[in-house]
């Protein structure tokens, strides 16, 4: 499979039967937008900084899959807020995937914002939209202010300051979600005692293909007890 240069049917095969040994299904179409959404990347990365991993392999595993993982606990029709979007991992493809959900990316560089405004219009996906604004600002607006079924992050450097912007989005029943390394523990334990209102659990698993080991961190404010 490292002989894969290109995001051609061969590409699509693949990530469709990487996806499925993650518990993850893909039919046809949607590898196809998977495909389109790729090579989007790769030609505007040659002009801006939006990703480091750059191989049709790593591509398919680190950057899609790895944001699908999240799936199976995400509800139905629910509202998604995607914090530092980046090159649009985690929103857009889960996204590609589950169109019922209501998708919101936020990302501090126009550049950047720009390149998933041009995915989003080339995939014609619906009900999703990539705002330029810094999330430390957007917790002011109204529309963003406690508004949001889950937060998910991929890129902050600290689950602490990632849970302390993230609070400011979720709504009270929410879940709050960030995409860790294999090094998440010293993380959790910082949060834990600052936060004794959440209820944090940790998913652990491997990437298919490559095997590289992840985590995800959920956070949700405990039910009051009556």
């Amino acid at each position: 499979m490292n002989q894969i240069n290109s995001f051609n049917k061969e590409w699509q095969n693949f990530l469709i039967k990487s996806a499925f040994k993650a518990k993850i299904i893909l039919d046809e179409k949607k590898a196809g937008k998977f495909a389109d959404y790729a090579a989007e990347l790769i030609k505007w990365n040659k002009k801006m900084n939006l990703t480091a991993i750059t191989s049709p392999i790593d591509i398919a595993v680190k950057h899609f899959i790895d944001s699908l993982i999240i799936l199976p606990i995400l509800s139905d029709n629910i509202s998604l807020l995607d914090i530092g979007s980046g090159g649009g991992f985690p929103g857009i493809p889960i996204k590609i995937v589950r169109d019922d959900i209501k998708v919101s990316l936020i990302e501090s560089s126009n550049k950047k914002t720009n390149f998933l405004r041009q995915i989003i219009r080339m995939l014609k996906l619906t009900d999703i939209k990539a705002f330029d604004i810094r999330a430390e600002a957007a917790k002011d607006i109204a529309d963003f202010s406690y508004n949001f079924d889950v937060v998910v992050c991929r890129g902050f450097a600290s689950f602490l300051n990632f849970l302390k912007t993230a609070s400011y989005f979720i709504k009270k029943q929410g879940i709050i979600i960030a995409f860790k390394g294999k090094n998440w523990k010293s993380e959790l334990e910082e949060v834990i005692s600052v936060y004794p209102d959440f209820n944090f659990n940790v998913y652990e698993y491997k990437l298919p293909v490559l095997n590289h080991k992840r985590g995800i961190i959920t956070a949700q404010i405990q039910s009051c007890k009556g």
